[in-house]
């Protein structure tokens, strides 16, 4: 049997056909596959799904068999109540609907009987063979003359970009162009450890509600006040930064925020000086 990273391939390329159902028979479309995250938590982060009639924003966790949601303790972990399709390759369990933590039902697409023409050739011919891991190093790259990899590397950039593209233009079902790019610049910020809080914070505390504090006449140190509060890094700031949190710099009324809920778990562990996040929110305000 191919291992579970093969289906993230089928999955983040879309190779699926397009009359796709789940489990419990709704009919669903994929508007955005969603950007492969390979730190924490789902699979695959930002999808846009149509699931009948309804176009749902969130996760998408992928597994061989649907009872690995269970086997992976994913129905006890709160950072999957965000998912809103569980993909697997084969159906296993008696219910038609994976459960998350909070108790919410969740859409279950069997993908065995879906795939392209493609991935069937390929799987009938090569299914059965051992998983023989490969070094690290790719000889193959090495060896090629910079007039063919360059080329190939610019393709390869230009594919990264368009997947860019398609995902912000699936998000604004849901949002504007100014909280899109508001959104983006938060998670280029949190760089590859702190990308995914910093774009949850920046769903929570939106581009709107900045503007609100703005037309409040919230400047400069006070933004700040409020970014390092709802973030939960007041406390876990640099000394060098702790006096951005004095009593003096706290803003007299909030009232137009609401606490960011959950907390958010961010990842200070041999981080760099520059990379902390709160330096980055500072960043962000200014």
């Amino acid at each position: 049997m191919f291992q579970e990273k093969f289906i993230y391939h089928i999955w983040d390329a879309q190779h699926l056909q397009r009359n796709l159902k789940t489990v419990s028979g709704n009919s669903v479309e994929i508007i955005y596959q969603g950007r492969w995250n390979t730190d924490f938590g789902p699979d695959f982060r930002d999808a846009v799904i149509k699931i009948n009639s309804l176009v749902m924003h969130g996760d998408v966790e992928i597994h061989l068999n649907s009872r690995d949601w269970v086997n992976h303790h994913h129905d006890e972990d709160p950072a999957y109540n965000n998912t809103i399709l569980h993909v697997v390759y084969n159906h296993d369990d008696q219910l038609n609907m994976t459960i998350s933590e909070q108790g919410g039902k969740i859409e279950i697409l069997e993908i065995c009987n879906f795939l392209d023409q493609e991935i069937e050739k390929l799987l009938s011919s090569y299914k059965d063979l051992p998983f023989i891991p490969k070094p690290e190093f790719c000889s193959f790259f090495a060896g090629l003359s910079g007039d063919i990899l360059i080329p190939l590397l610019s393709r390869l950039g230009q594919k990264r970009l368009e997947n860019k593209i398609k995902r912000f233009k699936a998000e604004l079902y849901f949002t504007d162009y100014d909280q899109i790019l508001y959104q983006g610049i938060m998670e280029a910020l949190g760089y590859s450890k702190n990308k995914f809080q910093m774009l949850l914070f920046s769903n929570q505390i939106t581009y709107r509600k900045l503007q609100c504090a703005l037309e409040n006449d919230f400047r400069e140190k006070k933004i700040i006040f409020l970014l390092l509060n709802y973030s939960n890094l007041k406390e876990k700031l640099p000394e060098n930064l702790k006096s951005l949190c004095s009593p003096a710099s706290e803003p007299e009324t909030d009232k137009f925020l609401a606490a960011v809920t959950p907390p958010l778990k961010w990842e200070l562990f041999r981080i760099r000086p520059g990379n902390h996040p709160a330096v980055r929110m500072i960043q962000a305000s200014i």
